[in-house]
């Protein structure tokens, strides 16, 4: 699938979210393969009242519309209905969706192949780490510094420990700060 690029406006921050196992498995059989406590309570924290962009899959797997956020679901199947949701067909046009919504940020949640088509046009990748190895069939994609830089660890303990990582685009930022 080929996919248009789209910058982003000014305004809008494009944010990447996952939690990522040390593998960089971030699901298996349509789920998530583990809880770890909090973490999904700060997912909740962090997006909430913003616009998510996910894809079909990922729609599925959640099974709803999470409240307190506006959700876009990417497919290709033109007769899909998204509950709650609003449907659209390229991610650029969710990405356009979002900013017709004047949104200060767009957190893309997944799955896979939605996280490759993103990544170029990122600014922010927002990663819960596991130090731990899962077995999955869905990849977090990989990625460079630069263009990424991480500006940000967080480390989380508990039965399962983690870490939040905060990655910017450098040169969008380099950019902006020039300004």
């Amino acid at each position: 699938m080929t996919e248009t690029v789209v910058t982003t406006n000014n305004l809008m921050e494009l944010i990447l979210i996952a939690a990522v196992a040390a593998n960089g498995v971030i699901g298996c059989d349509n789920a998530i393969p583990w809880h770890i406590p909090g973490e999904q309570a700060r997912f909740k924290e962090t997006t909430w009242g913003h616009c998510l962009l996910m894809g079909r899959k990922t729609w599925d797997s959640i099974g709803r519309a999470l409240p307190g956020r506006h959700s876009i679901v990417v497919t290709r199947n033109m007769n899909f209905k998204a509950e709650g949701g609003e449907v659209v067909y390229s991610l650029p046009e969710g990405i356009a969706i979002a900013q017709s919504r004047q949104a200060a940020k767009l957190f893309i949640i997944g799955g896979e192949q939605i996280f490759r088509l993103a990544l170029a046009q990122a600014d922010t990748l927002l990663l819960s780490r596991l130090d731990q190895a899962v077995p999955g069939d869905v990849f977090f994609p990989s990625f460079t510094s630069p263009p990424f830089q991480l500006t940000k660890t967080e480390k989380i303990s508990g039965p399962v420990p983690y870490r939040i990582e905060t990655w910017q685009r450098l040169d969008k930022f380099d950019v902006a700060a020039a300004s």
